[in-house]
């Protein structure tokens, strides 16, 4: 796995024409098998082919991730290498041969090329994240809510009056829910300006300035009702559960980890590798020339 990433990572640094095609500057043999030799170059080309980038990306990642020093990622990314330990385990695997049949050497190995970097660019984009907060809070608009959907107005009036009287949205919604609904009363947060609501539902949010409930919000097409407690307005009150929220949101976090390849100054200098990132939606974002 060293031999290949050391391979692979003259596609990075080398210093030229981006229109050149990079190859390996040692050109000697890696393995032969039945008289057959493959050296680095032709293996070189294979990966390019098979891997259209993807180890590029890895080992770029890698580099990119190398400075954070955080007890808590650390202390996650050994705990999830424990947890691949157990399950290779449970299912009769040996784990150190699983490490060599991929090309590691050792778990340490295998923890610093691949476990660590991905759980420090985590940690890197929730901290970019955490830098524009107040930026992201007014794009979004998030707010802490229950939103309950009954399947009739009836259904709507008997549940608020439950809610009025104490009862908890939880345990109205065992009775009164209306089927096949994600609006099960469950507390919270939507990013408002991302999210497409009913118009009952947006109606209620628009006009609601601050915690508080509402009446029944009927849809007098189709007789679905809604009940809806809103709980926080203010973001900065819940910054902590927010920034969890936004850490997780695959959208968001993959716009920020792009920035984090931008901003790095990522560069590719192998014409082929290039094209193959470009065309992946996957990694088109990282590539700033």
């Amino acid at each position: 796995m060293k031999k290949l990433f050391t391979t692979l990572l003259v596609a990075l640094v080398l210093v030229g024409c981006t229109n050149a095609t990079a190859a390996p500057k040692e050109n000697s043999v890696l393995f032969t098998v039945n008289g057959v030799s493959v050296d680095e170059r032709q293996h070189y080309e294979m990966m390019k082919q098979r891997d259209a980038g993807k180890l590029t990306i890895i080992e770029a990642q890698r580099v990119l991730t190398s400075a954070v020093e955080n007890e808590e990622v650390d202390n996650e990314a050994k705990e999830q290498l424990e947890k691949a330990k157990e399950y290779l385990t449970e299912m009769g695997q040996d784990f150190g041969e699983y490490l060599k049949s991929i090309g590691f050497d050792s778990e340490e190995d295998y923890l610093n090329e691949i476990i660590y970097p991905e759980y420090r660019m985590t940690y890197l984009i929730k901290e970019e994240i955490t830098k524009d907060f107040d930026k992201l809070a007014t794009t979004y608009a998030p707010k802490q809510m229950r939103i309950l959907q009954f399947d009739t107005a009836d259904n709507a009036t008997a549940g608020l009056e439950r809610i009025k009287n104490g009862e908890s949205f939880a345990d109205v919604a065992k009775d009164l829910k209306a089927k096949d609904t994600t609006y099960v009363g469950d507390l919270k947060i939507y990013n408002v300006k991302d999210t497409e609501f009913p118009t009952e539902i947006s109606g209620f949010i628009t006009n609601q300035a601050g915690p508080g409930l509402s009446e029944v919000l009927k849809n007098e097409s189709t007789g679905v009702a809604y009940v809806i407690e809103m709980v926080e307005t203010q973001a900065d009150r819940l910054k902590d559960e927010i920034l969890e929220l936004w850490s997780s949101d695959q959208a968001l976090t993959k716009q920020y980890r792009a920035n984090l390849y931008k901003n790095a100054g990522f560069k590719v200098y192998d014409i082929d590798i290039l094209n193959n990132l470009k065309a992946d939606t996957t990694t088109a974002e990282y590539i700033s020339q």
